[in-house]
């Protein structure tokens, strides 16, 4: 990993992307919507672990997780530490809300 792994992300699983851009472009007008998952927000250190453990139970791999410094000295200069999308409009207008959640996707 090139950071400490604490940054905070949420992730939207594939199906609930597709299903909310559909909504957005069957919606009878143009707006602009967010997309995403407002629900499970993890530290990237968290992710990590979760595809560690996937690995581990599907392949047998155990591997570690490394920590190295980018070769790029500003690689996380502008890196936020908090990216959460605000979903109250488009669960509002389009009724859509995030069904799979990160560990199960």
């Amino acid at each position: 990993m090139y950071s400490d792994g604490k940054a905070t992300r949420t992730f939207c699983y594939a199906s609930d992307t597709t299903l909310a851009s559909l909504k957005c472009a069957l919606y009878a007008r143009y707006d602009i919507f967010n997309i995403g998952n407002d629900a499970e927000e993890m530290t990237i250190r968290e992710l990590v672990e979760i595809y560690r453990s996937v690995g581990n139970f599907l392949f047998g791999y155990n591997g570690s997780i490394l920590f190295r410094e980018h070769t790029d000295q500003h690689y996380n200069t502008d890196n936020p530490q908090r990216r959460r999308p605000d979903l109250s409009k488009i669960r509002t207008v389009l009724g859509y809300k995030p069904s799979v959640d990160t560990r199960s996707g």
